[in-house]
């Protein structure tokens, strides 16, 4: 199956020649979780492509981030808001990490798109 991106990032692109796919400068808040679905991490992206991202996140104490994770993405609404409607739809990927960076007391996470899950409206 074919990855997706958040549709609609609204952003300045940049394109890095070392880079297969241009990436856009959002952050959006972003969730970790196992196949269980417990938290694993959050954060926010800082870029994203059509293969994946790059976020900033807080490990969740007591538990390993493993190299495949669900990864939501909570992309904000480009239409106005209506009340009693959440702030953002939720954009979930199976993904695999395929680098990390420590940064202190977060982590750098580099993760690549597998397979779309869902979209909420």
């Amino acid at each position: 199956m074919q990855a997706h991106s958040p549709e609609n990032a609204q952003a300045e692109v940049t394109a890095d020649e070392r880079r297969r796919m241009a990436r856009a400068s959002v952050a959006y808040p972003i969730a970790l979780l196992d196949n269980r679905g417990r938290v694993l991490a959050r954060g926010r992206t800082t870029d994203i492509s059509q293969n994946g991202l790059f976020a900033v996140v807080v490990p969740t104490r007591g538990h390993h981030i493993s190299s495949n994770v669900v990864l939501e993405v909570t992309v904000p609404r480009t239409r106005s808001h209506r009340p009693g409607r959440q702030s953002g739809r939720k954009i979930t990927y199976l993904a695999e990490i395929v680098r990390q960076e420590p940064l202190g007391q977060m982590i750098g996470l580099a993760l690549e798109f597998v397979e779309k899950l869902a979209t909420s409206r």
